[in-house]
Order: C-alpha cells, then sequence, then structure tokens
C-alpha cells in the first residue's frame, strides 16, 4: 500500500494496490505483468501501459478484470506523481470494466481529495464502503476527508469503524489522534498517538509525524 500525507494536520489516505495479474516466467510478458503490479514509478507506468495498449497477457486476449487492474496499478502510478487527472480517468476505466470492485472507487476517491473535490472523494468512499462494509481503509480515507472538512464528529466515527475492522492500522490512530488534537482532547490524541507508534515503531515517517504530534500537545515523545 501507498500512503499519501497531507498537512497542516496530518491525514493519510492509503492506496490500494490488487494484485491479479498472474505471473508466469516461462512467458514474454511476465516482466510487464510483474512490473505494472509490483514495480514503481515509470516502469509501473510504462508496464501498465503496453498491457492496456496491447489488451493481451502471455500472448492471449486480456480479462476484464485483468485489465481493470492494469488501468488502476497505472492510476496509482499518476496518483503518486500528482498527475491527478489522468489517474481519474484510469480509475473510471478501471470501474466501466468492473464496477463492482470498491477498491476503483476508494483510490479514485483518494485523487478527488487531493484535487479538493471533497463531495466527489465522500461519494466514491461511500460507494466503496457500500460495496465492501469492512473495508477498513475507505473508512479511514473517508475520515480524513471529514477531518479535513473539520466534522470531526463523523471523522471520528470512520475512525473508530476502521480500528474496529482493523486494529492493527497505525495511522487510522495517528488520523483520529490528529482530530482528537484538533478539538482540544489531548489525553485522547497522546493515547492515539502512542498507539500509532507502539503498532510500528520502525516506520520513520510514522514516528516523525508522531513526535511531532506528541510536541505540539505539550507531551514528551
Amino acid at each position: 500500500m501507498v500512503d499519501i500525507a497531507k498537512s497542516a494536520y496530518l491525514s493519510v489516505f492509503t492506496v490500494v494496490i490488487v494484485a491479479i495479474l498472474t505471473v508466469s516466467p516461462q512467458t514474454a510478458s511476465a516482466d510487464d505483468a510483474n512490473d505494472c503490479i509490483k514495480g514503481r514509478g515509470e516502469i509501473r507506468l510504462n508496464s501498465c501501459s503496453r498491457i492496456i495498449e496491447t489488451k493481451m497477457l502471455f500472448g492471449n486476449p486480456i480479462s476484464p478484470e485483468h485489465l481493470a487492474t492494469a488501468f488502476m496499478s497505472r492510476g496509482n502510478s499518476y496518483l503518486e506523481m500528482e498527475r491527478y487527472d489522468q489517474a481519474i480517468n484510469d480509475y473510471n476505466q478501471a470501474i466501466i470494466l468492473v464496477p463492482d470492485n470498491a477498491n476503483f472507487y476508494s483510490n479514485r476517491a483518494n485523487a478527488y481529495e487531493q484535487k479538493n473535490q471533497s463531495n466527489r472523494a465522500i461519494s466514491d468512499y461511500n460507494t466503496a464502503i457500500h460495496l465492501n462494509p469492512k473495508f477498513a481503509i475507505a473508512y479511514n480515507n473517508r475520515g480524513t476527508v471529514f477531518k479535513n472538512q473539520e466534522k470531526f464528529e463523523s471523522a471520528i466515527a470512520d475512525f473508530n469503524k476502521s480500528i474496529s475492522l482493523n486494529p492493527g492500522y497505525p495511522y487510522v490512530y495517528l488520523n483520529r489522534g490528529t482530530t482528537y488534537e484538533q478539538i482540544g482532547e489531548f489525553d485522547k490524541a497522546e493515547s492515539d498517538f502512542r498507539m500509532a507508534i507502539r503498532l510500528n515503531p520502525n516506520d520513520e515517517f510514522l514516528v516523525k509525524e508522531v513526535y511531532e504530534s506528541l510536541k505540539r500537545i505539550g507531551k514528551e515523545p
């Protein structure tokens, strides 16, 4: 998963990566299939583009599901490059091909939020949650949008739901902690910050954000 951070008060959005392209080392297109899912940056973008343009995988016509995954993975590359309109276009194509995949809506919502189109983002997160009511990441991400809109009660409700579904994900505690910080509930904020770092003390980005957050509320890291 790829975490995209926003400031001033941190909001962490999570992009979903779904690996359903089967890789076979005996086939000529194995590298493209592998790089489209596991590659980064231009390597992933170019590999996905070749699959999308040829609509072939391992010498055979590609299935709609696999083609949709290639569009989503290329969209993720565009999102990381801050090419949001191109990311949205690719997520649109993925949704046309497979309209009942919650991950596609969640990732498109991330792109909308980066473009400050919060209402579209919330609509897509709503759809993702409707399709997959146990989609913890979508609850976290929708909560960050509510937080940015200063709808703190709705944000905390979404973070609570995300935690109930996946209590081991540290960034949702960080997000809920910064929400508590914004409404002046510093004890709850401190508890969430410390839980986040307890869950993953080796994540340098997370540790840095937690330490800065604790300092802001006058607590020792």
